[in-house]
């Protein structure tokens, strides 16, 4: 009902405009409208509508008139209708403003955090959810943005990492907790060099609880061919390879440098026979149970059978 009321409001206050062109509760509700209608949104109309609003010689309504437009209204309609009109550092000037007004709500934090990524101002985005993560260190899902941010960050590796160690006491059997601590383990090999091990240990343990993730698939893939590819190192080839079939037939896509890999690693296995009954039962136990140790083991035993 509330849904439908704000509707049939936002349409009387459009219609409205051009015979109350003055009466600023008119105009806010207007705008709004444009920014929330799903079948006639317009946020550049909205803009429009808010400017109109700044240049008013003076308000209609009384400070405490309980219809009066709240000057927080104005500035959360702004900041909706230049995000959906793709003025994102304006959006991003927009944010700060509103949780300039609020300070002591850490969640419009988390606003100025999502307005900054979409600029483009990573640095930024980081520095909010930093400052809504410390301001509420309980909130697990702000955390774990802020790691995703830290990640794009060639510079804050260590951070995230951290901030991973920190979630994982938080909520250790979280599935997308330990998806983040692999990826941060992975960016961390230039700092540790045993970081690509331990992101392969929990990326493994991710599949055996959920063999089809295609997100694990690939991660994990991608992983053991960057990894070894280097060094040529067979049994992780092989790996990388199992893993990535298994994705391919599940519907994953391949771009970028995951087809590059794909076509590599179809090569090299067309180049060393896939009739070889061994190599053949390895990559089918991998590709089952995601355990290249045991797989290993098993190929040595078809091979003295042999």
């Amino acid at each position: 009902l509330a849904l439908d009321r704000a509707a049939e409001a936002g349409a009387l206050a459009r219609a409205a405009v051009d015979d109350l062109p003055d009466d600023e509760r008119v105009l806010a509700v207007a705008a709004h409208d444009y920014v929330a209608a799903e079948d006639s949104a317009d946020p550049e109309a909205a803009l429009a509508l808010l400017d109109r609003i700044a240049a008013l010689p003076e308000r209609k309504a009384a400070e405490d008139d309980p219809t009066a437009v709240r000057p927080e209204q104005l500035v959360r309609i702004r900041f909706l209708a230049e995000t959906a009109a793709g003025r994102h550092r304006a959006a991003l000037a927009t944010a700060e403003r509103l949780a300039a007004l609020a300070p002591s709500d850490p969640s419009l934090q988390l606003v100025v955090g999502e307005a900054a990524r979409r600029a483009g101002d990573l640095p930024a985005a980081a520095a909010a959810y930093r400052r809504a993560v410390d301001a509420v260190p309980s909130a697990t899902a702000w955390r774990e943005n802020l790691v995703q941010i830290l990640l794009e960050l060639p510079d804050r590796v260590e951070e995230a990492l951290a901030e991973t160690e920190a979630l994982l006491a938080a909520a250790p059997s979280s599935r997308s907790v330990r998806m983040l601590r692999a990826r941060a383990l992975v960016r961390a090999a230039e700092l540790r060099p045993d970081a690509p091990d331990e992101a392969a240990v929990v990326y493994r343990r991710l599949l055996r609880e959920k063999p089809d993730d295609l997100d694990v698939l690939r991660n994990l893939a991608a992983l053991l061919y960057d990894w070894k590819a280097g060094g040529q190192d067979g049994a992780y080839l092989d790996e990388a390879h199992a893993h990535l079939r298994r994705y391919v037939r599940l519907g994953g896509e391949l771009d970028g440098p995951l087809e590059r890999a794909w076509q590599a690693l179809e090569s090299r296995a067309a180049a060393r026979g896939e009739d070889d009954p061994a190599r053949a039962a390895r990559r089918a136990f991998v590709e089952q149970h995601g355990d290249a140790a045991r797989a290993t083991d098993l190929v040595e035993a078809l091979s003295t059978a042999g």
